[in-house]
């Protein structure tokens, strides 16, 4: 379903991507004499294109209102799984990286709205999102921004940036919390390759949608992995990697987590907590 906004919007950015992109965009190899080569950084031009982006996104968004959520030095799924993105060790972020984000942290807000960041330990930027997002009753409503696919296990409005003929189209769409849950349990089957775990072998995305919405709660998740030899411990931990923290998943001022649990009989009978928006 398209939304668009009928009150003042906080955007929720999923900002790692923006602050990578920006990052390996000012990068330049320089070759000296006798094969010697150097890799060098512009930090002003990774700055400008950090703001660059923001600045578009508010203006595609139309929010009043923004706040950049990054990724901490710690992950509690590594605690979950020794695994959790290991095919990740020794790949190198993108050089001044990391004075970008500290430098995005304290200054990299546009002036075309009134923004904030926000970096919790142990947690990843699409948590702190889901976090904000699942929070009752905002001051303002909020819409979620990645383009990430794993916060669309996230209710809520999603601003999407759609690319097509040559032309820009911001698109506004809401996942309601029985889409979110569904995409949750789609995501336990499959797993996913590029965070390093696995879902059920053989469960790809069309096999995934097909069980799901004819059955979509944990019961068939875990029959699945039962069906595959596997155990109801290896399906408890990929839905605590798949899922990503709400509001009752995490105490902000004591930074503990509570990690996801099945309960009996779970279905997607959830509160809508989407609101704020009209059809269009």
């Amino acid at each position: 379903m398209t939304m668009k906004p009928n009150k003042p919007f906080e955007l929720l950015i999923d900002a790692d991507t923006m602050l990578y992109q920006s990052a390996l965009a000012s990068e330049e190899e320089i070759e000296w004499d006798n094969d010697i080569w150097t890799l060098t950084a512009d930090l002003k031009t990774a700055k400008d294109l950090f703001n660059s982006q923001l600045t578009d996104l508010i203006h595609l968004s139309g929010c009043s209102l923004y706040t950049l959520c990054f990724t901490g030095s710690k992950n509690f799924r590594k605690d979950v799984s020794s695994s959790y993105k290991l095919n990740r060790k020794g790949k190198r972020k993108p050089v001044g990286y990391k004075q970008l984000r500290e430098w995005a942290m304290d200054e990299g807000l546009t002036n075309e709205a009134k923004g904030r960041a926000i970096l919790w330990d142990n947690l990843e930027a699409d948590d702190v999102v889901g976090i904000l997002a699942s929070e009752p009753n905002p001051k303002n409503p909020r819409v979620i921004y990645s383009v990430d696919k794993d916060l669309e296990n996230v209710a809520g409005v999603h601003f999407k940036i759609d690319k097509k003929d040559d032309f820009v189209h911001p698109l506004f769409l809401t996942i309601t919390p029985k889409e979110s849950y569904k995409n949750f349990l789609k995501q336990c089957l499959m797993g996913d390759q590029t965070d390093g775990y696995i879902g059920v072998r053989g469960y790809g995305e069309v096999k995934s949608n097909r069980l799901i919405e004819q059955n979509p709660n944990w019961r068939t998740v875990l029959n699945t992995y039962i069906s595959a030899g596997m155990t109801e411990d290896d399906a408890v931990q990929t839905a605590r990697l798949a899922h990503i923290l709400h509001w009752d998943d995490y105490n902000i001022s004591e930074g503990k987590i509570r990690l996801w649990q099945p309960t009996e009989n779970q279905t997607t009978n959830m509160k809508d907590i989407v609101s704020g928006c009209t059809e269009t």
